[in-house]
């Protein structure tokens, strides 16, 4: 018998599926799973937009488990899509190489910035063409599993093809913004962060403010 997640992933890819039932199904599974990625945040208001984007992005997701102490995502490798935690905790941590992890540790501090748990998420900027693992951070960091973790992964060819369906315009607008504000901001994506926070939700075409 197939897990509850991969059941309902072959739920979801069914086009035969009425669309109440798919919004249905696609809330179930996600639930809220998909809420602090950074281009989806504050999209569940427009017509269940964010459910119906999840439900696609679970069709093309893959499952990742890993181990503790497993390197997850390497701060020198480039980013390649999307990484949901489902379960487990995750750290973030300044490179060994970078200065400011020498400077921690001559404080007598530690390399670990934050840990993340189900619902947080990075590889979040990969789409609008930043390749940092912590784009969304500002910074270049390894995530490391502290705890037996899963993530769902989504690359991001995956994820600008779903972005070009009609009805994903708003989160596509969105999207548009932010890789403008990559373009416009590359010597000060320390504020990347702030982007994302700032209500930053268009319905229009996309542009720097």
């Amino acid at each position: 018998v197939a897990p509850p997640r991969v059941q309902s992933k072959e739920v979801l890819s069914r086009k035969s599926l009425p669309e109440k039932l798919r919004i249905a199904v696609a809330q179930s599974v996600e639930n809220n799973l998909f809420s602090k990625v950074c281009f989806l945040s504050d999209m569940d208001a427009i017509d269940n937009i964010r459910a119906l984007f999840s439900a696609e992005l679970l069709i093309k997701s893959e499952s990742l488990s890993y181990s503790e102490g497993s390197l997850i995502a390497d701060s020198r490798d480039k980013a390649t899509g999307l990484m949901v935690i489902t379960s487990g905790d995750v750290g973030v941590e300044l490179p060994m190489e970078s200065g400011e992890a020498d400077e921690n540790y001559k404080e007598g501090g530690s390399t670990l910035l934050s840990v993340l748990k189900r619902g947080d998420s990075f590889g979040d900027t990969a789409v609008i063409g930043d390749d940092r693992w912590a784009g969304k951070f500002g910074i270049r960091a390894d995530f490391i599993a502290r705890t037996h973790c899963s993530v769902e992964f989504i690359s991001t060819e995956d994820i600008q093809a779903i972005l070009q369906k009609f009805e994903y315009f708003p989160i596509r607008c969105r999207v548009q913004r932010g890789a403008q504000f990559l373009r416009h901001h590359t010597e000060d994506l320390k504020h990347a962060r702030d982007f994302w926070t700032r209500g930053n939700l268009v319905t229009g075409p996309a542009g720097p403010r």
